[in-house]
């Protein structure tokens, strides 16, 4: 089994490694599962994305996901304190309400394998047993996968959602990168020299930034943030981009609960502990109080922000932005117009 890397993070989240999945015998589902009418109750108190599962009372595949993935420790756990989890009977002669709409089963009350309306609604022509749908609150999104999802398939999936990465990063794309993250590293590539960012301490920055003023990159991490993990792994071990961010940044890689206070430039900037809030007051001030994670930002000579970027991001996306920024073609032309003359090769 691959070795464990990332762990579900313990702000809101229940925290547990990802492969140490408990045994899969057969036993009863853990997942604490709701009707459409509760979940969507739920959702006006505290928004939640939906985990919606698919079922027939003839699917057989169905039974071992709930004997197996549903009813595995960690990721009920898990599942029970982020989703809104739906048992949804794909053939159910019950009325519907989804999001202020109604949807009902037109077929006559003996039909056999006659689908809801909804489920055609929401899975379209794949109408495929079992399916799990992923919805954020807002319903702008949703990730369909049809099929058996294995216990250890399963995590990529619930931090995708949970962890907003599809606010940034379409399902294939970050999949990949999950993959390489949590990939076996065998002696041999363990001695090769892999590239990375030249990660300086505050300290180390300010020095160099006083010295010698050159933009700043913080990339604000947290040690249960699975995004953070990712990127690590993955963005900052890019050939290109660290190639590019240590010619043209002072980067700092800042623990976003770290306890220590530290000095930028004139100010002193207190640790979490002493702000009564799990975030160190660096990251507060420079989030203007709006923590997500991970976040990264971006400062000029000044010292100025010129980029706040929340959330997960691959290599792929992240360059374009670093020498919009680097180069300061932002100071030529807008963010829309610099993408279009990288598609047109000007």
């Amino acid at each position: 089994m691959i070795q464990k890397l990332l762990s579900f993070s313990k702000i809101l989240w229940i925290c547990f490694p990802l492969f140490c999945l408990s045994n899969l015998e057969a036993q009863p589902s853990k997942v604490n599962w709701m009707s459409f009418e509760e979940a969507f109750a739920a959702i006006e108190e505290q928004p939640k994305p939906l985990l919606i599962d698919f079922y027939t009372s003839w699917c057989g595949w169905c039974k071992t996901m709930m004997k197996t993935t549903y009813s595995d420790e960690e990721l009920s756990a898990y599942i029970n304190a982020n989703f809104y989890p739906i048992k949804f009977n794909a053939e159910s002669k019950d009325t519907i309400t989804y999001f202020g709409e109604e949807y009902v089963n037109n077929h006559p009350a003996p039909a056999q394998r006659a689908a809801h309306q909804l489920t055609v609604k929401l899975l379209g022509k794949r109408l495929s047993y079992p399916s799990t749908m992923f919805v954020d609150p807002t319903t702008k999104f949703s990730l369909l996968v049809p099929g058996y999802i294995k216990p250890a398939k399963m995590p990529p999936f619930l931090m995708y959602m949970v962890e907003n990465m599809f606010r940034t990063t379409p399902y294939p794309n970050f999949e990949k990168h999950y993959k390489v993250a949590n990939a076996p590293i065998d002696s041999a590539a363990k001695e090769e020299v892999q590239p990375t960012v030249k990660w300086l301490t505050m300290n180390e920055a300010m020095k160099k930034f006083k010295k010698k003023p050159k933009k700043l990159l913080f990339n604000f991490y947290t040690d249960w943030c699975n995004g953070c993990k990712i990127m690590e792994k993955t963005t900052f071990t890019d050939s290109d981009l660290a190639e590019y961010v240590n010619e043209h940044f002072y980067a700092v890689n800042f623990d976003a609960t770290s306890d220590e206070n530290i000095q930028f430039l004139t100010d002193e900037l207190k640790g979490a502990s002493a702000n009564d809030t799990p975030f160190h007051q660096f990251f507060l001030v420079l989030t203007n109080n709006k923590p997500m994670l991970p976040t990264l930002i971006l400062m000029n000579e000044t010292p100025k922000i010129m980029l706040n970027l929340p959330f997960y991001r691959t290599p792929e996306d992240l360059i374009p932005l670093l020498k919009y920024y680097g180069d300061e073609k932002d100071k030529e032309m807008t963010w829309e117009e610099y993408q279009k003359s990288l598609k047109s090769g000007d």
